[in-house]
Protein backbone atom coordinates (compact mmCIF):
# COMPACT_ATOMS: atom_id res chain seq x y z
CA UNK A 1 0.00 0.00 0.00
CA UNK A 2 2.94 2.56 0.82
CA UNK A 3 4.17 1.85 -3.19
CA UNK A 4 0.93 2.73 -4.34
CA UNK A 5 0.38 5.96 -2.14
CA UNK A 6 3.72 7.16 -3.34
CA UNK A 7 3.23 6.70 -6.97
CA UNK A 8 -0.66 7.98 -6.60
CA UNK A 9 1.13 11.39 -4.53
CA UNK A 10 3.95 11.57 -7.62
CA UNK A 11 1.25 11.75 -10.04
CA UNK A 12 -1.47 14.18 -8.18
CA UNK A 13 1.71 16.88 -7.93
CA UNK A 14 2.72 16.39 -11.64
CA UNK A 15 0.08 15.48 -13.59
CA UNK A 16 -3.16 17.06 -11.46
CA UNK A 17 -5.58 17.30 -14.34
CA UNK A 18 -5.67 13.95 -15.13
CA UNK A 19 -8.00 11.13 -14.16
CA UNK A 20 -6.07 8.50 -12.38
CA UNK A 21 -7.75 4.68 -12.01
CA UNK A 22 -6.18 2.05 -9.88
CA UNK A 23 -6.08 -2.14 -10.46
CA UNK A 24 -5.79 -4.23 -7.77
CA UNK A 25 -4.03 -7.76 -8.90
CA UNK A 26 -2.24 -10.46 -7.68
CA UNK A 27 0.77 -10.90 -9.93
CA UNK A 28 0.23 -15.20 -10.18
CA UNK A 29 -0.73 -16.28 -13.25
CA UNK A 30 -3.22 -18.31 -12.61
CA UNK A 31 -3.62 -16.67 -9.26
CA UNK A 32 -5.45 -19.09 -6.58
CA UNK A 33 -8.44 -17.75 -4.48
CA UNK A 34 -6.58 -17.08 -1.27
CA UNK A 35 -4.09 -14.86 -3.11
CA UNK A 36 -6.86 -12.58 -4.38
CA UNK A 37 -7.71 -10.03 -1.46
CA UNK A 38 -10.87 -8.91 -3.15
CA UNK A 39 -11.89 -6.60 -0.69
CA UNK A 40 -8.48 -4.40 -1.39
CA UNK A 41 -10.86 -3.45 -3.93
CA UNK A 42 -12.48 -1.55 -0.96
CA UNK A 43 -9.66 -0.32 0.44
CA UNK A 44 -8.69 1.08 -2.43
CA UNK A 45 -12.14 3.15 -3.21
CA UNK A 46 -12.19 4.46 0.25
CA UNK A 47 -8.26 5.77 0.24
CA UNK A 48 -8.19 7.21 -3.09
CA UNK A 49 -11.26 8.32 -4.29
CA UNK A 50 -10.82 7.72 -7.90
CA UNK A 51 -11.99 4.96 -10.89
CA UNK A 52 -10.68 1.35 -8.96
CA UNK A 53 -10.50 -1.64 -10.87
CA UNK A 54 -9.42 -4.87 -10.96
CA UNK A 55 -6.75 -6.94 -13.61
CA UNK A 56 -7.78 -10.80 -13.09
CA UNK A 57 -5.35 -13.30 -13.42
CA UNK A 58 -7.63 -16.04 -11.69
CA UNK A 59 -9.12 -18.99 -13.83
CA UNK A 60 -12.65 -18.34 -14.68
CA UNK A 61 -15.40 -15.30 -14.29
CA UNK A 62 -16.26 -15.23 -10.35
CA UNK A 63 -13.12 -13.10 -9.27
CA UNK A 64 -13.96 -10.49 -12.16
CA UNK A 65 -18.19 -10.35 -10.96
CA UNK A 66 -17.10 -10.12 -7.35
CA UNK A 67 -14.64 -7.41 -7.83
CA UNK A 68 -18.28 -5.59 -9.74
CA UNK A 69 -20.16 -6.43 -6.40
CA UNK A 70 -17.43 -4.61 -4.69
CA UNK A 71 -17.21 -0.91 -6.68
CA UNK A 72 -14.67 -2.31 -9.49
CA UNK A 73 -15.61 -0.36 -12.47
CA UNK A 74 -12.71 -1.76 -14.87
CA UNK A 75 -11.75 -5.52 -15.39
CA UNK A 76 -8.86 -6.58 -17.11
CA UNK A 77 -8.80 -9.89 -18.15
CA UNK A 78 -6.39 -11.80 -20.22
CA UNK A 79 -7.42 -13.00 -23.87
CA UNK A 80 -6.01 -15.90 -25.62
CA UNK A 81 -7.24 -17.47 -28.85
CA UNK A 82 -6.16 -20.74 -27.99
CA UNK A 83 -5.54 -21.87 -25.09
CA UNK A 84 -2.55 -24.09 -26.40
CA UNK A 85 -0.06 -21.38 -27.27
CA UNK A 86 2.89 -20.72 -24.85
CA UNK A 87 3.33 -18.26 -22.36
CA UNK A 88 3.14 -17.09 -18.83
CA UNK A 89 -0.15 -16.05 -18.58
CA UNK A 90 -2.15 -18.55 -20.87
CA UNK A 91 -3.76 -20.27 -18.01
CA UNK A 92 -5.55 -17.44 -16.51
CA UNK A 93 -6.72 -16.14 -19.76
CA UNK A 94 -9.88 -16.22 -21.00
CA UNK A 95 -11.05 -17.92 -24.62
CA UNK A 96 -13.22 -16.04 -27.02
CA UNK A 97 -16.52 -17.76 -25.37
CA UNK A 98 -15.58 -17.30 -22.06
CA UNK A 99 -15.00 -13.35 -22.24
CA UNK A 100 -17.98 -13.00 -24.06
CA UNK A 101 -19.76 -14.91 -20.97
CA UNK A 102 -17.66 -12.31 -18.40
CA UNK A 103 -19.20 -9.36 -20.55
CA UNK A 104 -22.48 -10.54 -20.21
CA UNK A 105 -22.74 -11.06 -16.71
CA UNK A 106 -20.82 -8.00 -16.01
CA UNK A 107 -23.87 -6.40 -17.77
CA UNK A 108 -26.39 -8.49 -15.80
CA UNK A 109 -24.86 -7.82 -12.20
CA UNK A 110 -24.47 -4.02 -13.42
CA UNK A 111 -28.26 -4.22 -13.52
CA UNK A 112 -28.77 -6.24 -10.89
CA UNK A 113 -26.60 -3.56 -8.34
CA UNK A 114 -29.29 -0.90 -8.72
CA UNK A 115 -29.62 2.72 -7.86
CA UNK A 116 -29.04 1.70 -4.22
CA UNK A 117 -31.94 3.39 -3.33
CA UNK A 118 -34.21 0.97 -0.92
CA UNK A 119 -37.60 1.39 -3.01
CA UNK A 120 -39.75 -1.30 -4.54
CA UNK A 121 -39.35 -1.94 -8.44
CA UNK A 122 -42.12 -1.02 -10.26
CA UNK A 123 -43.14 -4.58 -11.27
CA UNK A 124 -43.80 -5.51 -7.72
CA UNK A 125 -46.58 -3.98 -7.04
CA UNK A 126 -49.26 -6.05 -7.90
CA UNK A 127 -46.92 -8.73 -6.07
CA UNK A 128 -46.56 -6.41 -2.88
CA UNK A 129 -50.68 -5.79 -2.95
CA UNK A 130 -50.89 -9.31 -2.85
CA UNK A 131 -48.06 -10.57 -0.24
CA UNK A 132 -48.85 -7.66 1.86
CA UNK A 133 -51.87 -8.58 3.61
CA UNK A 134 -51.76 -9.55 6.55
CA UNK A 135 -48.68 -10.17 9.10
CA UNK A 136 -48.08 -13.74 11.21
CA UNK A 137 -46.58 -14.24 14.82
CA UNK A 138 -44.95 -16.90 15.20
CA UNK A 139 -46.01 -16.29 19.43
CA UNK A 140 -48.69 -14.91 21.19
CA UNK A 141 -47.91 -11.13 21.25
CA UNK A 142 -49.37 -9.46 24.43
CA UNK A 143 -51.95 -7.16 24.09
CA UNK A 144 -51.28 -3.41 25.91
Amino acid sequence: MAEVVKAFEIIEIYNRNINISLLHCTSLYPAPSETLNLNAISTLLKKFKCDVGYSDHSVGNYASIAAIALGANIIEKHFTLNEKYSGPDQNASANPKELTILIKDIRKLELALGSGKKNPHNSEKNTADLARRSWHAKINICKY
